[in-house]
């Protein structure tokens, strides 16, 4: 897999489980050099937006605390063009027209596939991150 450099890209990756935590970070640093933060639940996802500055969020749907959907409701209320233009992605595990209707209607600018699909992460993070 070609190497792709982003400079001083930062990624904040909202999720709870394995995945999240663990195999999206190495990838995300070994093949793409951006930098990563993590945060466990949607509430921790808000507090860390609203702190730093972030070029793309890849946010899980369903999480302990607040949940993907709320917590993006959440970040495109905040007041700022920041807050209403950060693409945010969420983790889905079941692709269907009322997820993605969900998706769209709470403000995330797209989907992901869990299990992560590599090739569809690439094509977004070449869009979003240039």
């Amino acid at each position: 897999m070609e190497e792709r450099k982003v400079r001083k890209a930062k990624v904040l990756i909202v999720d709870d489980n394995f995945i999240g935590f663990r195999i999206l970070p190495h990838y995300l640093k070994k093949h793409w050099q951006v930098c990563v933060d993590e945060a466990q639940n949607g509430k921790i996802g808000i507090k860390m937006i609203s702190e730093n500055q972030y070029d793309l969020v890849i946010m899980d749907i369903f999480m302990p605390v607040m949940d993907g959907f709320e917590a993006t409701k959440a970040i495109r209320a905040i007041e700022g063009e920041y807050f209403q233009k950060v693409p945010i992605f969420g983790l889905l595990h079941m692709i269907d027209e009322e997820f993605i209707a969900r998706v769209i209607q709470c403000g995330m600018t797209g989907w992901l596939e869990k299990p992560i699909n590599l090739d569809q992460l690439t094509q977004k993070l070449s869009i979003y991150l240039k």
